[in-house]
């Protein structure tokens, strides 16, 4: 813009030279050089050189309107590549932000999971009493005892809730039972002392630590209509984390459930 009104004040400064340059060529051209220079010569001539000083003003005036177009030009193709420049620049930041958005995004979802990971673990089991009544329907029953360890509320709980799913199911069984020496299986309750007490209670009863074993004579089928195959399904169709063993100790129709600690 600048550059726009120096060449045009520059133009007005030519017009006003042409203008003077004019003034004098006319006084001058009407003055006369001599006596016998007719008006009529004096006329012409003064109107050459008006039509030499206007075709010279054209001349400029064109000259110079080229040099304000070019000149406009160029301001205008500055400005639109500083325009050009600030919107890749604004472009390039918004692609930058949304990028720091993105990874905001997936580290709140990893966090997310990894509390939904920690909340579902610290939540109590349930037994699903639809599926589990619905799996035992119609099918053999017997006689159950549950176990779970000392100290142990959330596995009560779960206890607790076999226990009157089974009752529902027609099952004669004994309230839960904390897990003693006594209750262990018995190949391993005749371990000799010293290495029993070195053995937590749960594994001596059947259990891998975590999770819910289901023990009897002999080894239970899931496939086989035995009282306990019948429970192993149930407890596997619920989606526990099961384990399954025998105990030649335990009487032919007694289904020992031993419930562990939460994996």
């Amino acid at each position: 813009m600048f550059r726009y009104l120096f060449n045009s004040k520059r133009i007005a400064i030519i017009a006003l030279i042409i203008t003077v340059i004019t003034s004098v060529i006319i006084a001058t051209s009407t003055a006369g050089s001599g006596e016998d220079m007719s008006e009529i010569n004096k006329a012409a001539n003064s109107q050459r050189y008006v039509f030499i000083i206007y075709i010279l003003s054209l001349a400029i005036t064109v000259i110079m309107s080229v040099m304000v177009w070019k000149t406009s030009n160029k301001y205008q193709d500055a400005v639109k590549a500083d325009a050009d420049a600030r919107i890749e620049e604004a472009k390039l930041d918004i692609l930058k932000m949304k990028e720091k958005v993105a990874n905001a995004q997936r580290k709140q979802s990893e966090a997310e999971l990894k509390l939904a990971a920690i909340a579902k673990k610290q939540e109590w089991r349930r037994l699903p009493l639809e599926i589990f009544l619905s799996s035992l329907k119609s099918k053999q029953t017997a006689s159950a005892e549950i176990l779970y360890p000392e100290n142990d509320a959330e596995a009560y709980s779960l206890a607790s809730e076999l226990y009157m799913g089974l009752l529902a199911s027609g099952w004669e069984v004994t309230q839960p039972q904390i897990i003693t020496l006594e209750l262990t299986r018995g190949a391993l309750r005749d371990t000799a002392n010293e290495l029993a007490q070195k053995i937590p209670l749960v594994m001596l009863a059947g259990v891998n630590i975590n999770g819910i074993s289901v023990l009897a004579q002999y080894p239970p089928n899931r496939n086989a209509d035995t009282p306990a195959g019948n429970i192993l399904d149930a407890l596997l169709k619920c989606q526990f984390p099961i384990s399954s063993t025998h105990d030649e100790a335990l009487p032919a129709d007694i289904v020992r459930i031993v419930v562990g600690t939460k994996p």
